[in-house]
């Protein structure tokens, strides 16, 4: 049988399978019955105000020192479901305004346009098998590697294939997404092509036990978007590495929770080529969390900590770990300042509950440069700033507190407030980006502010409604 008519005949037999399995189930509560399809509509807008103050990397970006931006964004979306067939289409519009910086967008859709548009055939059970084609939103595990950064203004979809085998507690996944479209400019007289950027991944993940759950992970991105140094354009290490790279990544998961505890812990190993050099990084994550419902607010207290190897080897073997498409303003603090690339940070949280809708929150995490001469990378992957000190350069402790208030189901008011204390010995040892353009990072000699440290403030509002 030729392979085109053994994908047609999988496909089939995958919707045979849907068929004969479908059993009927409770319907969302705002679906309408068209015939014989079962349409869902969705909406979700949220509206965000951010206020940020005196960040460390201002002195790349023109005054003020203080800047505010209002994120307002509206997804409307309609699903439609017929037997084993399911489409659905979600447009968004993301606008941004103020006067500086917003948390970053980059690899974001555009402000207005389709969020998701897919199509995809499965079968009825709870945890369905499927095959999914088309713009999706996509998060594996806890989103350390691959995630929907849903808090960044536009959020991450990816255009992709995708398929999902679950056998009782076993689940298979597979995925192919094209980052960066495939493209030639001409430069010169001369048509140069350049290759885009693909990701493909596979997982299988395995419940023991509410408490015992594992999960495998395996990631290849190929990356040819060198254009930019073609351009002229200032570029830091981790942006030719974006721009010019070939790596694969393996990580293993162990998660569980129940009613009072939850965990995930997960180490990852990473190679291939990246910038030009070989590369070979590793990092490791973990959090731990305690409710205690006998106690007046049921606290639930948490700790957290996670390594991610930088820098390079004398050899020339790169080592700052790439954490591909993460999860933001989730893992490292309310800044997005610390990501999983090059730091040990740890942490630990306090969430109280004075009533079933209202909480509040306290964190603390503290973070350093696992490697220098190196780079600081924030949580989307864009570098802060070089770094020219050598050894274990402290980044800052951070500090914050948030509280969420939700009268009604799907409208949630909520604020938070963060304060950064930028240590001396990182702004010691600071240069603006937009100066590094050697492939390695030279240190050179400057003079320690007097000030043992610097704050940074951060702070937003939201109010957000979101159904079904």
């Amino acid at each position: 049988m030729s392979p085109r008519l053994s994908f047609v005949a999988a496909v089939v037999t995958l919707l045979a399978v849907g068929h004969e399995a479908r059993a009927e189930g409770p319907e969302p509560p705002a679906s309408l019955r068209v015939g014989d399809a079962l349409v869902v509509p969705e909406i979700d807008v949220r509206v965000r105000g951010e206020l940020r103050a005196f960040r460390p990397d201002f002195e790349m970006v023109p005054p003020p020192d203080v800047h505010w931006t209002l994120l307002p964004r509206v997804r409307l979306g309609v699903a439609v479901e017929r037997d084993a067939l399911r489409a659905k289409v979600t447009v968004q519009d993301a606008r941004i305004f103020g006067n500086g910086l917003a948390s970053p967008t980059a690899g974001e859709p555009a402000p207005f346009g389709p969020y998701e548009a897919f199509l995809e055939a499965r079968t009825s059970s709870a945890r369905p098998s499927f095959v999914r084609l088309g713009r999706q939103a996509v998060e594996w595990g806890e989103g350390r590697l691959l995630g929907v950064a849903d808090f960044s203004p536009r959020g991450r979809s990816l255009d992709a294939l995708r398929a999902r085998l679950t056998l009782g507690d076993l689940e298979l996944e597979a995925l192919a997404a094209l980052l960066v479209v495939p493209e030639t400019v001409r430069m010169d007289a001369v048509d140069v092509s350049y290759a885009g950027s693909q990701l493909a991944g596979v997982r299988a993940g395995y419940m023991f036990h509410r408490l015992l759950g594992v999960e495998l992970f395996g990631f290849a991105r190929f990356s040819d978007l060198r254009r930019r140094d073609v351009y002229g354009l200032p570029t830091s290490l981790a942006e030719r590495a974006r721009a010019d790279s070939g790596l694969w990544t393996s990580s293993l998961r162990v998660a569980g929770h129940d009613d009072a505890w939850s965990y995930g812990f997960e180490g990852a190993v990473q190679g291939g080529k990246s910038a030009g050099s070989n590369l070979l990084a590793e990092a490791v994550v973990g959090h731990v969390e305690r409710k205690i419902r006998q106690i007046v607010w049921a606290p639930s207290l948490g700790i957290s900590a996670a390594y991610a190897s930088g820098g390079r080897n004398e050899d020339g073997t790169q080592r700052t770990f790439d954490p591909l498409l993460p999860d933001t303003q989730r893992w490292h603090g309310r800044f997005d300042l610390f990501g999983l690339s090059n730091i040990i940070d740890f942490g630990g949280s306090l969430e109280l509950t004075p009533a079933t809708d209202f909480k509040a929150q306290l964190g603390y995490r503290y973070a350093r440069l696992a490697a220098a001469p190196s780079e600081w990378i924030d949580a989307y992957g864009e570098p802060v700033r070089a770094v020219t000190r050598r050894g274990l350069v402290p980044l800052g402790h951070e500090a914050s507190v948030g509280l969420s208030y939700e009268p009604l189901p799907g409208l949630t008011f909520s604020a938070a407030y963060a304060a950064l204390f930028v240590l001396s010995a990182a702004r010691g040892s600071f240069r603006p980006r937009s100066f590094y353009s050697d492939s390695d990072v030279r240190a050179v000699a400057t003079d320690t502010p007097p000030d043992p440290w610097e704050l940074s403030h951060y702070a937003f509002v939201e109010t957000r409604l979101k159904l079904p």
